[in-house]
């Protein structure tokens, strides 16, 4: 962004990380990122997923009911918004899944135009 020198992108994205790791307003969950589909089992006649994971601060918040409508059936009550740092995870896939009392898929994601944090919508599929 050109109208933001480096000091000032630094700032902010460094204000993102204090509010995910606020104890008062973040946690933390597992980020698991997709690796790649494993081998079949014959036994269970599953393919297992491979994922790389770690521990990432973040903000949740649920999707609230004018978003289930305004969304047109993409989003479902249940989903909740996770806010992530920019520094915390620099590409998120849709493939990927994070760990937080329950195991939640990501169903769709943003990211701001300074790349600051990223907006990301979790569903529980299980």
């Amino acid at each position: 962004m050109d109208f933001l020198d480096d000091a000032e992108l630094a700032l902010i994205r460094q204000d993102v990380q204090d509010l995910t790791r606020d104890p008062q307003l973040g946690g933390t969950v597992i980020y698991q990122s997709w690796v790649s589909k494993g081998t079949f089992d014959p036994n269970t006649a599953t393919i297992s997923t491979i994922y790389a994971g770690t521990w990432v601060p973040t903000y949740k918040m649920p999707i609230s009911e004018n978003e289930v409508i305004e969304s047109g059936g993409h989003y479902q009550m249940g989903d909740y918004r996770y806010y992530f740092s920019y520094l915390d995870i620099m590409t998120p896939k849709k493939d990927d899944r994070i760990l937080d009392g329950t195991t939640r898929y990501v169903v769709g994601f943003t990211t701001d135009s300074i790349k600051a944090f990223h907006s990301i919508v979790m569903r529980n599929l299980g």
